[in-house]
């Protein structure tokens, strides 16, 4: 048996049991100082084991 609904226009089908695949955009969720912090520490972390 299948499930379906449409919402803004998409049909989307849900069949019972079935599996989903879900898609995440989190372009410019973390702040562009923290990446900066985080590049710093894996190039440091990576020289000590060159």
């Amino acid at each position: 048996m299948r499930t379906s609904f449409h919402k803004r226009n998409l049909p989307h089908i849900q069949p019972l049991g079935g599996t989903f695949f879900v898609t995440y955009n989190l372009a410019g969720s973390i702040p562009r100082e923290v990446l900066g912090q985080w590049k710093a520490e894996y190039d440091e972390e990576k020289m000590k084991i060159i």
